[in-house]
């Protein structure tokens, strides 16, 4: 299982975007200042102030969901969870690659219309890290245990003990 981002690893992501501000809204000189005020590594600040990405910006292109394939993997999920079926881990990788054949189906359809034949992409399976990763990038889910119903439960849900009204 992929270990959670630390609390200091956010805190310094917290501490590096308040260095940012004040160095943009004039509080501080220059980004050294800012650096030295908060405790940071002036290169940090000065390379975000230029544009520079997070490591978490910067491994986007490596993964292999695009963010928004994965914001509707998210509420698709969320979706399945509010209505009582939580998708299992197995559900869970299997969406996600049918999302991302799905992309490149209609990617190579595009690419075909538009330019001459392009080479193929080779498409590798999702890993076995690829969930626990995913779990990991959006710390809002959570696993959650399914609970078997008894089956006298089950066989007990009939309409006369659900009441007459219900067809």
């Amino acid at each position: 299982m992929v270990r959670k981002r630390g609390i200091k690893a956010q805190e310094l992501d917290i501490l590096v975007h308040e260095a940012i501000i004040g160095v943009k809204s004039g509080k501080y000189k220059s980004a050294y200042a800012a650096a030295k005020a908060f405790g940071l590594r002036p290169n940090t600040v000065s390379k975000r102030i230029q544009g520079g990405s997070t490591r978490q910006e910067a491994r986007q292109k490596q993964q292999l969901l695009s963010t928004v394939q994965e914001k509707t993997l998210l509420k698709w999920t969320k979706e399945l969870t509010i209505s009582g079926y939580a998708p299992s881990h197995r559900v869970l990788r299997e969406v996600a690659d049918e999302v991302r054949t799905n992309r490149r189906r209609v990617y190579q359809s595009h690419l075909q219309t538009q330019q001459p034949q392009q080479p193929q992409i080779p498409r590798f399976p999702l890993g076995q890290s690829w969930l626990p990763q995913f779990i990991k990038r959006h710390p809002h889910l959570r696993v959650k245990l399914g609970r078997r119903v008894e089956a006298q439960r089950m066989n007990g849900a009939t309409k006369d003990v659900l009441g007459g009204g219900v067809v």
